[in-house]
């Protein structure tokens, strides 16, 4: 399955698994540059990293995403 995930939810997800832009960049083998503009809506959210979301994260967490959502939900967006 394929989660899809919004910019302010990329970083409640980071912030859920208590990781710094930069060490979530690297987790995810991306630069910390472009994190941030994923996070502050400078770029567009691709396909390939999305995969690699789900498929380092997700993959082992299901409910993660649930987590992701109630908290946006929660919050009202940013």
């Amino acid at each position: 399955m394929q989660y899809r995930l919004t910019a302010d939810e990329v970083k409640i997800l980071r912030q859920a698994l208590g990781m710094t832009q930069t060490e979530f960049a690297s987790f995810l083998g991306i630069t910390a540059i472009y994190q941030q503009k994923l996070e502050y809506k400078k770029t567009e959210i691709t396909e390939p990293y999305l995969e690699r979301i789900n498929n380092r994260i997700f993959i082992k967490d299901p409910q993660l995403f649930d987590v992701v959502k109630t908290l946006q939900d929660k919050r009202g967006g940013f």
